[in-house]
């Protein structure tokens, strides 16, 4: 569903016949018109500003790394609650019935009263039930990204670049940027030597990072 609305919205907005259909078509022939270059590469559009690409972000990678750890089904994960719910009331009965209580008031209830049915139990469970609390809370945290792991040629490029930006700190390359250089490490570095497409000095970092801060101001 997620692609199929992806690329829903990429036809819509890309449905001249001169924009290609999809952005990343569309910026290659910008490229092409603007620098008459014949053969642009998709690493060069989807390459992060730190290592000379344009930081064309694809929506799907960040989806792709979270998608083994997130819950397939959430109602599973509140089932098994409910599950545990059960679990906790027989042992609380269990316990009651046997006089194996500590609780003050439970022992001068245990001489009169039965122990409470599973619905009384059950009545606050909103304020009261660990396990709910546990399901919703693991419901709330964001899943947890894969690792990627690159093959050895493109390791081996990664380490050698000149990753440092302007102001002399490392860049520190997240999940997705490995995503990235895995998937058109090996073309860009057929092409270029290494995962660097253009010298250090000549990138306009500060600039771009500036631009992609500044909140977008609407014109008219």
């Amino acid at each position: 569903m997620v692609i199929e609305t992806f690329q829903k919205i990429q036809r819509g907005i890309f449905s001249t016949p001169d924009s290609g259909g999809n952005v990343t078509e569309h910026l290659r022939r910008k490229v092409i018109e603007r620098f008459g270059l014949n053969d642009v590469p998709d690493g060069f559009l989807y390459f992060p500003i730190e290592l000379g690409g344009l930081g064309l972000r694809n929506p799907l990678i960040p989806l792709l790394l979270v998608r083994d750890n997130a819950f397939e089904n959430p109602m599973e994960r509140i089932d098994r609650a409910f599950e545990e719910e059960v679990n906790h009331y027989n042992q609380a009965k269990k316990a009651y019935d046997e006089g194996n209580i500590k609780s003050t008031t439970a022992q001068i209830l245990k001489h009169d009263e039965p122990f409470m049915s599973f619905d009384e139990y059950t009545r606050y469970r909103e304020e009261t039930s660990d396990p709910l609390w546990y399901a919703y809370s693991a419901l709330l945290e964001a899943p947890t990204e894969r690792t990627i792991r690159t093959t050895p040629d493109v390791s081996s490029a990664r380490e050698s670049a000149s990753l440092s930006v302007q102001n002399g700190t490392k860049w520190q390359s997240e999940a997705y940027d490995e995503w990235l250089m895995q998937l058109y490490g090996s073309d860009i570095i057929k092409r270029f030597g290494g995962l660097a497409l253009g010298e250090k000095r000549l990138l306009s970092i500060g600039l771009a990072s500036m631009l992609r801060s500044e909140k977008v101001r609407w014109q008219g």
